[in-house]
């Protein structure tokens, strides 16, 4: 199970919604706990609302989100490379919330947006200011 908690004061206490669900658990028992920063859920959207700018106005055919977001990811350096037999196949990293934190996605985010700003000749302030109106 997985459970949302804060930190206060070196103890870590369940948000709201997971008070009772946590109440379950004994005392004086040993559990398993893996520590990962949750993903901004407003900056996640501020990466889409990005890949949507690009897909609108790019120059290299990308004709949707998909495409586009494989493009970024390669471009940025976030696949691997396999081997089947003589030929070497790229395949684009996952950027989801299970498998980046948020600090991770937040320079992919940054490295994302500086190459788009090259592809469409445009400023770092001004691909924010149309990112801030498409999500607001």
């Amino acid at each position: 199970m997985e459970i949302i908690m804060y930190k206060k004061n070196n103890i870590l206490y369940p948000s709201k919604e997971f008070e009772e669900v946590f109440k379950k658990y004994k005392n004086d028992n040993y559990y398993s706990v893996k520590i990962t920063k949750k993903r901004n859920l407003t900056h996640h959207r501020k990466f889409f609302a990005l890949l949507r700018l690009f897909v609108e106005n790019n120059r290299l055919d990308l004709r949707n989100i998909d495409e586009a977001l494989y493009f970024i990811k390669i471009a940025c350096g976030y696949y691997k490379k396999i081997k089947v037999k003589t030929k070497e196949l790229i395949i684009p990293e996952s950027i989801s919330f299970e498998n980046m934190e948020q600090g991770e996605f937040e320079m992919f985010y940054n490295k994302a947006v500086n190459l788009i700003c090259i592809h469409l000749g445009i400023s770092r302030e001004e691909i924010d200011g149309q990112i801030n109106d498409i999500i607001d």
